[in-house]
Formats: structure tokens, C-alpha cells, sequence
């Protein structure tokens, strides 16, 4: 399941002074901007009542106020007009308010140097990203390479050249995977280091969905009680009420959805038959390279009641379709991840591949990251 995070959005246009006095769960952010006399600003973010709040005012000589109401520290965005530097919009930076009075300090040609005065869980967070950030300036040069292949494909006049320019990219997406790691072990260090911070849930909850559930759990229950109770700590709850959904023994969630040649699919359809799900993107070298395999168990055990239905997480359903072709995947089942199945199965929000193996009683009976093998479970199960 995905959550949107607390945002504040200032652009580059501005809001108008305010001399409300701050009282309980209300914040006051004066703004400082070099470079800039007048002009607008928006500023957008989740209040303490979970409502998207969008403010505008006006800039005066220079200078601009905001007020609002959060109950806890709050990721937040500063954006002004995009200004695109080696691929980065340097007028757009991350910071953490806080609810007291603060002062934002920036430039108006470059918001990634702004200073944040007054928020204590934003130098915690400013640590951590200090830290990310050199992993960033490592992989630059990839990073760059997988944007201009993006771009070169776009443009790409013949089916020939786009499909060079595709592989291209899936083998730096590739290579970058190096890159997750490093940055998952940054974040653990951090949060082993930092349980009673406001910035060690918001940045746990992706790193929650990649790890073992009783392993994210142990992490959880690191945090303090207020942590715990944060509004990114229950996201993370209700993450792993989620994943226990998913756990092996459980009744697998019956869905219903479409193919890819558009006819329906229920998991109830498959009762009686041990089946294997598999999560993949066409994007996913890792994922796509395992498809022989795949292949090859489903003609092995077909004969005795196995079946693979596989689910894509992709955005674009052209490059899905071609995939399923280019592959060889139409001998089984194929179809597109759905709300319903989102809600359901955390392999959606899981590193890929993934997947699970049900039983023909409908119960989960293998899990990707288990110690056994799909192979070595299928050689046990089916005789």
C-alpha cells in the first residue's frame, strides 16, 4: 500500500504576511528569499488532520510568512521554479518543520542551499542526507547515462534503435542496484542510532516493505513510543498488518481482474492447482532473466497440477505487452497489478522478482526469501 508522505510545496510565487500569535500544534515560517522582491508562493501539506492544505500569498520586499497546524515533526518540500542542473531541479529542496516559529533561508537561483532555522529533527535529517548525498555524487555518472537512454529511446525513430536503447537502460537500471544497497545500509545505520527521531519512520517505511517482516519488526519496536505512534510509525503498522496477510500459512486474498487479452481472472480459479505468483516489471533484468527457468518448472509440473500467473508492476502497458511476447509469457496467465491486488499482497511494494507459491487449498505456502529454493519446494510438494 502506498502513502503520500506530509509535503510543504513552496513554489516560486509566494504568500502573504501573517501576525497570528503560534499556539499548540501550530507552526510559523518566515521566509527569507535572496535574489527576489516580490512574487508568489504556494505552500502545500498535510495538516494534523490529515487534509491537504494548499496557502498562497505574496512575497514583500524579500520576505514571506506562512502559518499552519502539524502535531509532530513534518517531512517537508521547498520548490521554486524549476532549474534543471546535471538533471537535478536545484530549486527544490527536502527539509523537516517543526511545530514552533522557524525561518527559512534561500536563494532564489538555488533553493538546494536554503537553511533551515530552528527545527532540530532537520539537522538529524540534514545528517542523513549528507550521507546519501555522497552515494549520489558516486553513481552520478550512471545515473546520468540511464536519464540519457531514457531520452534517446523517447526519440528513437525505428523499433530497432528503441529496443537497443531499452536493453541499454535495464542493463544500467542493472548496475545501479549496488547503489539500493549502499543506501539501505546509510538508512539502517541512522535509524539504529536514531529511534527516538521523526526521520527515522518516514525514512524506514520503504526499507519496512524490502526486509523480512520479523526483521522490520524488531527495528520497529526499536523506536520510542511516540515514534511508534508517529504518523509515518502507523503507516508502518498498518504495512505490517499487511504483510501478515501475506504470511505462509495464511489463506491467499481471492482477487479478480483482467489479462492482458482482457479476460477475467479470479485467484478462486485456481483452486485445486498448486500455483506460483510472480512479481516482475519489463523494466527488471533480474526478473525477466528468470524466466527460462520459470518455463521450465511450468512445462515439468503443468501435467501435475501447476500453474504460474504472473503479476507486472509496470507503468507502461505497451512495454508489459511487449515483454510478454518478446519473452514467450502468453503460455500462462499474465496480468497488471490492480488496487485490489496492491491493497493485498505487499509483494507489489517488495524489491523484484517476488513471489509466493498457494497450495490447492488456497493457503501460501512459499514465500521469496525463505531459505528453500521455488525449485527444491516444487520437487518436495508435487509428486
Amino acid at each position: 500500500m502506498k502513502h503520500t508522505f506530509l509535503l510543504i510545496i513552496i513554489s516560486f510565487f509566494v504568500c502573504e504576511s501573517n501576525s497570528q500569535n503560534i499556539s499548540l500544534n501550530r507552526f510559523k515560517l518566515d521566509g527569507e528569499i535572496k535574489n527576489c522582491d516580490s512574487g508568489f508562493v504556494i505552500l502545500g501539506y498535510i495538516n494534523k488532520a490529515g487534509k491537504r492544505i494548499s496557502d498562497t500569498g505574496q512575497i514583500k520586499n524579500g520576505k514571506f510568512t506562512f502559518f499552519g497546524e502539524i502535531s509532530e515533526p513534518t517531512f517537508a518540500t521547498i520548490s521554486g521554479v524549476k532549474k534543471i542542473v546535471d538533471f537535478k531541479d536545484i530549486n527544490s529542496v527536502d527539509f523537516f518543520i517543526e511545530p514552533i516559529q522557524l525561518l527559512v533561508k534561500l536563494d532564489a537561483n538555488n533553493y538546494s542551499d536554503a537553511k533551515l532555522v530552528g527545527s532540530k529533527t532537520n539537522l538529524e535529517f540534514k545528517a542523513l542526507i549528507k550521507s546519501l548525498d555522497s552515494l549520489e555524487k558516486k553513481y552520478f555518472l550512471l545515473n546520468r547515462k540511464i536519464i540519457q537512454e531514457k531520452k534517446a529511446y523517447v526519440t528513437a525513430r525505428t523499433n530497432h534503435s528503441r529496443l537497443k536503447h531499452e536493453q541499454y537502460t535495464n542493463v544500467l537500471i542493472g548496475r545501479l542496484q549496488k547503489k539500493n544497497i549502499e543506501s539501505r545500509k546509510v538508512i539502517i545505520k541512522f535509524i539504529k542510532h536514531h529511534p527516538n527521531s521523526y526521520v527515522s519512520p518516514y525514512f524506514f517505511y520503504s526499507l519496512a516493505n524490502q526486509l523480512p517482516l520479523d526483521s522490520a519488526k524488531k527495528i520497529y519496536y526499536s523506536f520510542s513510543e511516540n515514534i511508534q505512534n508517529s504518523s509515518n510509525g502507523l503507516f508502518i503498522k498498518e504495512l505490517f498488518q499487511q504483510k501478515e496477510k501475506n504470511k505462509i500459512g495464511n489463506q491467499a486474498y481471492n482477487f479478480m481482474t483482467f489479462d492482458y487479452e482482457n479476460q477475467k481472472v479470479e485467484l478462486n480459479q485456481f483452486k485445486g492447482k498448486y500455483l506460483y505468483i510472480d512479481f516482475w516489471a519489463s523494466w527488471c533484468i533480474p526478473c525477466r532473466e528468470q524466466f527460462p527457468k520459470l518455463k521450465n518448472l511450468y512445462y515439468k509440473y503443468k501435467s501435475k497440477g501447476f500453474e504460474v500467473l504472473t503479476v507486472s508492476i509496470d507503468k507502461d502497458t505497451i512495454q508489459w505487452r511487449r515483454a510478454i511476447v518478446k519473452d514467450g509469457l502468453n503460455i500462462w496467465s499474465n496480468i497488471s497489478v490492480s488496487k485490489e491486488i496492491e491493497d493485498n499482497y505487499d509483494n507489489v511494494n517488495n524489491p523484484i522478482p517476488s513471489g509466493l507459491l498457494i497450495n490447492p487449498d488456497g493457503k501460501i505456502v512459499w514465500k521469496t526469501g525463505t531459505s528453500d529454493r521455488l525449485e527444491d519446494v516444487l520437487k518436495r510438494i508435487i509428486k
